[in-house]
């Protein structure tokens, strides 16, 4: 299940520089409305974004690439990186705490698809497994 994520610019807020990033995006994305994208787009709803907001900051690893963060036209979020010949792609959606993570490497086309429990900490650490292995030492 593959959603549609639009790309918009990014900002800043406080933790580690790098975290702060994904966290002042999420923020921005507060001020949108449904209708966003030609009046089509739902508006990621303010308690998902606390509690995706809350959950980054604590799970998410220090040492792993910072992700690209846009919001999905069904109002979840995309988290995307891009590192050499590998592309992946975490959609969340907000509302179920639920996640698809998409990975492949592009010499290869080996790939990985796996549906995540982003309340579940070993999802978690699966998630920086992959982004370790997969992003920042190439494909395994």
């Amino acid at each position: 299940m593959r959603t549609e994520s639009v790309h918009i610019e990014n900002s800043k807020r406080f933790t580690s520089p790098r975290i702060n990033d994904v966290l002042s995006r999420l923020d921005e994305l507060r001020g949108m409305q449904d209708g966003w994208l030609d009046g089509s787009g739902l508006a990621p709803k303010s308690a998902g974004l606390d509690w995706l907001s809350t959950t980054f900051e604590r799970c998410y690893p220090n040492d792993a690439p910072m992700p690209y963060t846009y919001p999905t036209f069904e109002g979840g979020i995309s988290m995307e990186w891009s590192v050499e010949n590998n592309e992946a792609m975490l959609e969340i959606d907000i509302d179920a705490h639920s996640a698809e993570w998409y990975w492949l490497d592009l010499d290869s086309n080996d790939e990985c698809e796996k549906t995540l429990n982003m309340d579940d900490i070993e999802d978690w650490q699966w998630l920086a497994s992959e982004l370790r292995s997969k992003l920042m030492t190439g494909s395994a």
